[in-house]
């Protein structure tokens, strides 16, 4: 399984809700409690449709984070075993040498003494 990065368009990421352009229900005296009543659900009639709008929006905005954070996720989880592939190598690595040097010194350790004596005197 190969990661492909998921790169958002940026200029989307934050979209700006537009504020809903209505007036508001004007309530004059003498009017009876059922024409204010008519006229504030008119109000609402309006308001409503651009309100789901921005609810809309703004749940848009939340999925697209929730992709981000899912890729986010993924791509950690793979540098985690990237790293951890690259940790064993390396100690693989530390033991071969350390391997190399000991045979080394067993191989030649008259030469090496020999050469420690000289250059203590």
């Amino acid at each position: 399984m190969q990661y492909v990065p998921n790169y958002p368009n940026l200029n989307d990421m934050f979209i700006k809700p537009t504020v809903p352009n209505m007036e508001m229900p004007n309530y004059e005296k003498g009017k009876s409690p059922y024409e204010l009543l008519e006229s504030q659900s008119a109000y609402l009639e309006k308001t409503s449709k651009e309100l789901h709008d921005m609810a809309q929006s703004a749940k848009s905005q939340a999925d697209s984070a929730k992709e981000i954070a899912e890729s986010s996720k993924t791509q950690a989880d793979v540098a985690l075993k990237t790293s951890s592939k690259a940790d064993i190598k390396g100690w693989i690595s530390v033991v071969v040498s350390i391997i190399c040097a000991l045979m080394e010194f067993a191989v030649h350790h008259s030469e090496i003494i020999d050469f420690v004596k000289v250059l203590a005197k």
